[in-house]
């Protein structure tokens, strides 16, 4: 480039050694923003991927997306009803369909984190919650941890399911 020249801020960012800026290269050259990490993402698609080979028909996986948003985003989906600490995934089946063992419930739980995780404050509370009101709840850090718990539910294809008949007595079902 010759004095005369004039030089664009792009270029003498370049030059100098500044870091770019956005708008300073092209579109098709824009650098790669970093992607948030999710670690816990990976283990849970894991997890809902094998809950959907292992769970007795009729019992539903829901994820209630409650990760953390900015303040604004925050406010419109606590007014929308979403609750802090709710767990990663709810587990449900009719009433009908009675756990093996206790017959009770339909509703559980399984709160997802990775080896160094820790449950916040609200996660705790909903954990007592679950504990003071008898309802299941797991934190799972592995895939074996998932599976120990809904197995000790009743609810993997391999535990014994009964529901309630017609005439009001619980009835195994056979080759689900």
């Amino acid at each position: 480039m010759t004095p005369t020249e004039r030089m664009t801020p792009a270029q003498y960012r370049r030059e100098t050694g500044q870091p770019p800026k956005p708008g300073d290269y092209p579109q098709a050259e824009q650098p790669q923003r970093a992607q948030r990490q999710h670690p816990e993402d990976e283990l849970q698609r894991v997890i809902v991927q094998w809950l959907g080979y292992s769970l007795r028909p009729g019992v539903l996986v829901h994820h209630s997306p409650n990760e953390r948003r900015d303040f604004r985003e925050a406010q419109r989906m606590k007014s929308a009803g979403v609750m802090p600490g709710w767990p990663d995934l709810t587990l449900a089946w009719p009433v009908t369909m009675k756990r093996y063992g206790d017959g009770e419930g339909n509703l559980a739980f399984i709160e997802i984190k990775t080896t160094g995780g820790r449950l916040t404050a609200a996660q705790i509370v909903f954990q007592q919650w679950c504990a003071e009101g008898g309802v299941p709840h797991a934190v799972a850090r592995s895939l074996d941890d998932v599976a120990a718990a809904v197995g000790a539910w009743g609810l993997t294809r391999d535990n014994q399911l009964r529901r309630e008949g017609t005439d009001g007595e619980l009835e195994t079902l056979e080759g689900i």
